[in-house]
């Protein structure tokens, strides 16, 4: 069972979990997908090659697309006074200095980038879902789809929370009723237990020397620095290409 509640991220890590989804059901062993509240963009990627995808009527999934995203900072260097120039050989010589504004042909090849990275997307939703691409790419081009619409154009199978998913695995592998489930999960870090703790219990007592008690009222800042933090890790990918979804998840 793999459960998916995430907007996305790297393109290229996102196929590097997909691959690894297919290989699991080259070994013989039934894939099922789980979607938590959103489940779109790279969050989908991971999900479609699944022998069943269960979501919710209010999940959101699809955003079907591609993007690409490399910053250069002449601008920003600039401004203090920093300034770069060189001599180059050809037109790419300077082509990821991120001091200097991005040429033209720069941009043709990421663009041809993003576009290859689409079809790709496309094509495979086409083939693990059964559907033509011409029909995927209608409900494509990164637009979002609440589970239950998802269902009707043929983006999620069945509705369901991550217990029916287990019951739909255990099913398929014909484990009978004896089995058990073991759950497999990053370990939180320092900073997740403490945003959960103060979620939790605005009042909770954070542990001796942990945090300053007259820097509690910060809290709310750096709760929100920490979700932009946590967004920004999204965006590693060495192509500079990703499958993310921005829709605002409340």
């Amino acid at each position: 069972v793999l459960r998916v509640n995430s907007p996305g991220g790297s393109a290229f890590a996102s196929d590097l979990i997909l691959r690894q989804v297919e290989l699991a059901k080259q070994a013989g062993k039934p894939v099922i997908v789980s979607m938590g509240d959103v489940a779109a963009s790279g969050g989908y990627w991971i999900s479609m090659a699944g022998d069943e995808i269960y979501a919710s009527p209010t999940t959101l999934t699809g955003s079907i697309g591609i993007f690409g995203m490399i910053p250069t900072f002449q601008n920003t260097l600039a401004k203090i006074g920093v300034h770069t120039d060189g001599v180059g050989t050809t037109p790419l010589s300077d082509a990821l200095d991120l001091t200097r504004p991005m040429s033209k042909q720069m941009k043709q090849l990421v663009q041809l980038d993003i576009d290859h990275g689409y079809q790709t997307f496309v094509t495979k939703v086409a083939h693990n879902r059964n559907m033509k691409v011409a029909s995927v790419n209608d409900i494509a081009q990164g637009r979002v789809w609440s589970g239950e619409v998802a269902r009707k154009i043929g983006l999620v199978d069945k509705f369901g929370d991550l217990q029916d998913a287990i019951k739909a695995a255990a099913k398929l592998a014909k484990l009978g009723p004896g089995y058990t489930v073991r759950y497999v999960e990053k370990p939180l870090s320092l900073t997740d237990r403490i945003l959960i703790n103060m979620a939790n219990n605005s009042n909770a007592s954070l542990g001796a020397g942990l945090l300053p008690q007259n820097n509690l009222a910060m809290m709310p800042g750096y709760r929100q620095m920490t979700k932009l933090a946590d967004t920004m890790k999204a965006f590693t990918d060495p192509r500079g290409v990703y499958a993310y979804c921005f829709c605002n998840i409340r």
